[in-house]
Parts: structure tokens; C-alpha cells; sequence
């Protein structure tokens, strides 16, 4: 009687670790089609937190906020990365204070975002 329940106790646990991940990897897929806008920054933190098995290992959070306008209308967002060295954190936060900043959004619900400093760092400009 133990083994099923110990198996659905896991299972549900490998669930709730899983789908947060896969639809952060599906909007990232979907939102390479948006259209992009430039961001303004707006602050950002970086804070420690505990990680590993005993807790042994500090992490960093890079968190920032920012606003994007989609015709008339301003949206706010926050951008969360983790990270093993805090150096990093901060350059990038660095980065993200200097700019650009870019924004996708969904053009059917523009409140819909999503921010990948990593992949969106230059929008080619047109030629005419």
C-alpha cells in the first residue's frame, strides 16, 4: 500500500516541477514570432539565496523591472535569472541599465511579454 502512494507523491511532484519549466520553454519558442520594442529600465536587484542539497551553495537572482509601450498603452514587467556567480548577475544587470532593453509581446494580448537579453540584443534595421 505504501509503493503507490510513495509513487504518486513523487510523480505529483515531478508534475509541479515540470510544467512551469515547460510552458517557460513554449512561450520562449512562441515568442521568437512577436514583435519586438524597445524597453525602459526601470531597477533591479540582486539578492543571495541557499541552493543545493543542505543548503551549502549560494545562488544569485538577478531580478529587474522595467515598462514597455505597445501603441498608446505602457505595461510593466520584471525579468528573473538566476545565476551561481554574482558577477555575472551584475554585469548583466549593467548591461540591462545601459541598454537596449527589448521586449517580445504578444500582438494579441500585448500584456503578454516575454524578455531573453540573450537572445534579443540587436534588432536589424531596415534598408531603404
Amino acid at each position: 500500500m505504501i509503493k503507490p502512494v510513495l509513487l504518486l507523491v513523487v510523480t505529483a511532484w515531478l508534475v509541479a516541477l515540470l510544467v512551469p519549466r515547460v510552458r517557460t520553454r513554449r512561450k520562449r519558442l512562441l515568442s521568437v514570432q512577436w514583435p519586438i520594442v524597445n524597453g525602459t529600465f526601470l531597477s533591479g536587484t540582486i539578492s543571495p539565496f541557499r541552493t543545493g542539497y543542505m543548503g551549502e551553495a549560494t545562488n544569485f537572482r538577478l531580478r529587474v523591472e522595467f515598462s514597455h509601450c505597445v501603441g498608446d498603452s505602457k505595461y510593466l514587467g520584471e525579468y528573473i535569472h538566476e545565476f551561481i556567480a554574482e558577477e555575472d548577475a551584475a554585469a548583466l544587470l549593467r548591461s540591462l541599465e545601459q541598454g537596449p532593453l527589448y521586449v517580445r509581446h504578444n500582438p494579441l494580448s500585448p500584456s503578454d511579454y516575454a524578455v531573453d537579453p540573450y537572445r534579443d540584443v540587436w534588432v536589424p534595421q531596415s534598408s531603404g
